[in-house]
């Protein structure tokens, strides 16, 4: 059973080769040779569309490693029903019918065959069509044979997500990350108040446990995560680590100010100092560690 995405790529390189564009089929066939290697298919497909000569037997001879029966039955031409004694008036009766079509077959022949008026305005249709085909959505003036596989829409090297069932855009993929997002709008305030008075909690006791900071911080960081986890019932946002993140940092600004407050009453040499000095070097040290630990929690 062939693959989702090895059949995809297959789909696609036939249609770049039906359409002329030998380029775009061979960069398509090496996509599914890296991805596939062991697919017959992908090597014959190859085969058919590369320029040099001594790649084309390269191709032709892997793919006949992988599948030989498959490579013979693609090589081998068809073969002429044999001749029986009755040929010869069979031939000529058949020669005869053809030479004087029934009235009603050539009726069929003319309604088969359209008007070119009809002609003139299928040609602007097939023109688009094959436009789509060969235009990314996103890029006009980008040529492609790549199509996402949920919403058809053609799309450059660029936009195409590589996805376990094949090629998707960036718009399709979007709209199914937003199906795992069910925050409300008021859990960001609910986050926000959760935050601000945990952070700032920590930011004051680090300014007094000095490199220990370095075990503290991650743990705090997780521990806000998590208790934000609990208040909005466990609903995932995409803003969310990003909110209870610039939380953590507003939380620190009284346990900075008080460090600034201490600077102006004891006066900078003695603030200065290496205590001074190393509580906000401290305190820039947690902001990193519980912020990051917070974030990477909650995406």
């Amino acid at each position: 059973m062939i693959e989702p995405g090895l059949r995809a790529l297959l789909r696609q390189g036939e249609r770049a080769a039906r359409l002329g564009k030998q380029q775009a089929a061979e960069e398509v066939y090496r996509s599914a040779v890296e991805q596939f290697p062991d697919s017959a298919r992908a090597w014959l497909g190859l085969s058919q569309v590369v320029a040099s000569e001594e790649e084309r037997e390269s191709a032709l001879e892997r793919a006949r490693e992988l599948d030989a029966e498959l490579v013979d039955s693609f090589e081998q031409p068809a073969e002429p029903e044999p001749d029986t004694p009755g040929d010869a008036s069979v031939a000529d009766s058949s020669d005869q019918a053809e030479a004087e079509p029934a009235a009603d077959q050539v009726e069929e022949v003319e309604a088969a065959v359209p008007a070119p008026r009809e002609q003139e305005a299928a040609a602007p249709e097939e023109a688009e069509s094959a436009t789509q085909l060969t235009t990314c959505f996103y890029h006009p003036a980008r040529e492609t044979t790549l199509r996402c596989n949920r919403c058809e829409k053609p799309i450059c090297a660029r936009c195409a997500v590589n996805t376990p069932v094949g090629y998707r855009c960036k718009s399709c993929i979007n709209e199914q990350q937003e199906t795992f997002y069910s925050a409300l709008w008021y859990d960001y305030a609910v986050a926000a108040a959760v935050t601000l008075p945990l952070a700032a909690v920590a930011s004051f006791l680090v300014l007094s446990i000095g490199w220990m900071t370095i075990f503290v911080a991650p743990f705090a960081g997780s521990l806000i995560a998590e208790g934000v986890r609990l208040a909005t019932r466990r609903r995932r946002g995409r803003w969310l680590p990003l909110v209870v993140g610039l939380c953590i940092a507003a939380g620190s600004l009284p346990a900075v100010g008080v460090w600034l407050i201490g600077l102006v009453v004891e006066g900078l040499p003695a603030r200065m100092g290496s205590v001074g000095l190393g509580s906000l070097v401290w305190q820039l040290v947690y902001l990193a560690l519980a912020v990051s630990s917070a974030y990477y929690r909650l995406k």
